[in-house]
């Protein structure tokens, strides 16, 4: 089952997150490790947040066992980074590639107080299949159930692409299936990102 991952990184500087990519033989906007289907980087606050998307859970760990650990500390990355592991409910991403550089990538963050069948409903309103391409400009998408919810997680090519998306189609499809506006949406310019190969 694929997982979703968000990993805090208090008091890391983009100039060490990019050393680590390096450690690791990774080229911005390019395609990630094997098992990993996307990632994305920003700074947030006094650190960085990562999200990923991979496979499996075995190669994640595998991943971080053997790569994350030693490179960030090699990197200086000292503080214990904050983990949340999410069973991904559904995805979509565009292949490496597919992708025409972004001009000015985003990412969003939406926490919605619905259901996973809402979202499926909202999803399937929009003509869009689990695990498909997604809506141009689009770059990647995951949702999973939350506590509380559901998180839907963004990359968007840029903020109007992604603007314009949500008033002209989530907005009235969300409507049509009952779900409440997010409790929650948070922007982030990224840094950096990759995906599959």
């Amino acid at each position: 089952m694929a997982i979703g991952v968000t990993m805090r990184l208090p008091g890391a500087s983009t100039a060490q997150y990019d050393e680590v990519c390096r450690l690791m033989g990774l080229r911005p906007h390019g395609a990630g490790p094997a098992g990993l289907l996307f990632h994305w980087a920003a700074a947030d606050g006094d650190g960085m947040l990562i999200t990923d998307v991979w496979q499996e859970r075995e190669r994640f760990e595998q991943f971080a066992r053997e790569q994350i650990g030693p490179y960030s500390r090699q990197a200086g990355i000292d503080a214990p980074t904050d983990t949340t592991v999410y069973d991904v409910h559904n995805y979509n991403y565009r292949p490496a590639d597919t992708i025409s550089v972004p001009r000015a990538p985003i990412a969003v963050v939406l926490d919605y107080g619905g259901t996973l069948a809402q979202y499926d409903e909202v999803v399937e309103t929009m003509g869009f299949e689990h695990g498909s391409v997604g809506p141009e400009g689009g770059l990647f998408h995951w949702a999973a159930e939350t506590e509380s919810g559901v998180r839907i997680t963004d990359a968007w090519q840029d903020r109007q692409i992604l603007e314009d998306f949500i008033e002209h189609q989530i907005k009235p499809h969300r409507a049509k299936a009952g779900v409440d506006a997010p409790r929650s949406l948070t922007y982030y310019a990224i840094h950096n990102y990759f995906t599959a190969g």
